[in-house]
């Protein structure tokens, strides 16, 4: 009489195909992350941008000086006025309101009185007289009224940060 082995193992088959399900539950795994990590980094980019602009309005106040902000399509810079030249000059790369540089995948759509702006770059070696802000932070604690909007390039969600002529900034949640 002959005895039957056993086997104890597992046949290639059946580890290919654990194999092949651990493979697509990473992949399922690492695409919801990178959509959540999108979402983070916009949620951070529109609170900043909320903080620094109330830093902003704030500064003009205290400061008796006139403030602006420019937006870019990959960034926004912070202007002072000059009162002796009468030009607006970019702030200080040292101080809380340095020029800033967004992710690639945020983009901005800036409003002005029910109209949409272009947001072009400012150049790099052009005249100081020709950089200008969109946004006005007056010492009196007035503001240019504006709304803009930071939303991901791959998808229609955003935030939209609005101010009012009196100086009340409002940022909205995430929309779709």
């Amino acid at each position: 009489m002959k005895v039957r082995e056993q086997n104890l193992g597992f046949t290639l088959l059946e580890l290919l195909v654990v194999i092949f399900i651990v493979a697509i539950l990473a992949t399922i795994a690492t695409l919801s992350i990178g959509v959540v990590g999108g979402d983070r980094a916009l949620t951070e980019e529109a609170k900043r941008l909320e903080v620094l602009t109330r830093l902003a309005s704030e500064d003009a106040v205290l400061g008796a000086r006139e403030l602006g902000i420019r937006f870019e399509p990959q960034g926004y810079t912070f202007l002072t006025l000059d009162p002796i030249r009468n030009l607006w000059v970019v702030m200080a790369p040292d101080d809380e309101l340095r020029p800033r540089a967004l992710p690639d995948s945020i983009v901005l759509e800036l409003e002005i009185d029910d109209r949409a702006i272009v947001l072009e770059k400012i150049p790099e070696s052009g005249e100081p007289a020709s950089v200008k802000p969109q946004i006005f932070f007056l010492s009196s604690g007035d503001i240019s009224p504006f709304v803009l909007r930071l939303r991901r390039d791959t998808d229609q969600a955003y935030f939209t940060l609005s101010a009012a002529p009196n100086g009340t900034l409002e940022l909205s949640g995430l929309e779709k």
